[in-house]
This record gives structure tokens, sequence and C-alpha cells, in this order.
């Protein structure tokens, strides 16, 4: 699946949530972009495609009482990002709790809320410069 068939926008993060391979325990790697319908992951090794993967999604924090959520995913395609040095992984979620998806959409929200602040700015004509608000 190309990366350009997707049905909404992913948002970008900066904040640090993991994926863990639930069977095996083992960190797959940590989420860039995420919708409701999907995610991408970057890591040190390739992942498999397709590869269908109990997940679960460490916040690093406490989000409506819990530290974690887990779905299934299938992983869509991997690519070597030979500026960054890592891979590249996109997922589609195949198995996800109605729960889930609002944690997930609360997720997002907070992004949005982050980077408009972030990216908020405003030229000020005066002094020829911008101005982070």
């Amino acid at each position: 699946m190309s990366k350009n068939k997707r049905s909404t926008i992913r948002k970008f993060t900066n904040d640090y949530y993991l994926i863990i391979d639930e069977d095996t325990n083992e960190l797959m790697g940590r989420i860039v972009d995420l919708t409701t319908d999907g995610f991408m992951i970057i890591s040190d090794a390739s992942i498999d495609i397709p590869q269908i993967v109990n997940c679960k999604m460490d916040f690093q924090r406490m989000i409506r009482f819990q530290k974690f959520m887990s779905f299934v995913a299938e992983s869509k395609w991997c690519e070597f990002n030979e500026y960054c040095h890592w891979y590249e992984t996109g997922f589609k979620i195949s198995n996800i709790s109605e729960e889930n998806v609002e944690i997930i959409k609360e997720i997002i929200d907070e992004w949005d809320i982050k980077g408009a602040k972030k990216h908020s700015t405003t030229y000020n004509h005066n002094n020829d410069e911008m101005e982070y608000l």
C-alpha cells in the first residue's frame, strides 16, 4: 500500500509513544504519526511486510487511568530513511476497541493543541522579525 492512499490525515508528534509487540514484549519503535486507522513508527530494525502484530501502545503517562492500550495492526510498508538512518514502517489498525479509538482521538486533539501553540507565529513589521506565541 502506498503512503499516499490514506483515508484520513495523519497527525505528527514529538511526544514519546512506544509500540511494543505484546507477544514478544519487544520494543518495535516510536510513533511519529497517528490516526484512528493507522500509524507510522521509526525503529532501528526493519519490520517484515505484511505482518499482523498484537500491539501495545505505551503512553509514558496516564491517559484515562491507564498507561497503555492494546490493539491489532498490520504492517503495510517499511522503508529505510537514509537521511535519518532509521526505518519507517506504516501500520493499518485492524482490531481496536471503541474506547481505544476515543483515546487516540484525545491524543490527536492534544497534539493539535500543542502543534498550534508551537507553530503559532506573527510577523512584526516594526522590527522585521517573527514572534512566536
